[in-house]
């Protein structure tokens, strides 16, 4: 289970496949954590190159852990109670588009709600 608490702490305990869970099998081969479109810098590798047990045991996840102790720490402090996770994580994980300026400002997810 992958665990992050309030003190700042992520937590991922037992092998990946009890806390890294869903994985996705794209189109093309490659394997991605938590949902189809998740950043390839994420990405655990293609099946056309290793089997799936493989490249679970090479993969560094720590990335991913960062990734997620960060937006858990900005949903804390911005008070957001309710939100799709999956859909924040792979917005996230995919850089920015080419021509989108460093200033542009990050529009949250729809489903974001926020304690009034």
């Amino acid at each position: 289970m992958l665990r992050l608490t309030r003190e700042g702490k992520c937590h991922g305990t037992g092998p990946s496949s009890s806390w890294l869970t869903p994985l996705v099998l794209e189109t093309d081969g490659t394997v991605v954590p938590l949902s189809y479109g998740f950043g390839r810098d994420y990405a655990l590798g293609s099946v056309q190159e290793a089997p799936l047990a493989t490249l679970a045991q090479r993969w560094d996840a720590e990335p991913l852990r960062r990734q997620a102790l960060a937006l858990y720490a900005e949903l804390v402090r911005d008070d957001v109670k309710f939100t799709n996770w999956y859909e924040w994580m792979t917005r996230r994980s995919t850089p920015a588009l080419p021509n989108s300026s460093s200033q542009d400002p990050v529009v949250p997810p729809a489903r974001a709600v926020r304690r009034v």
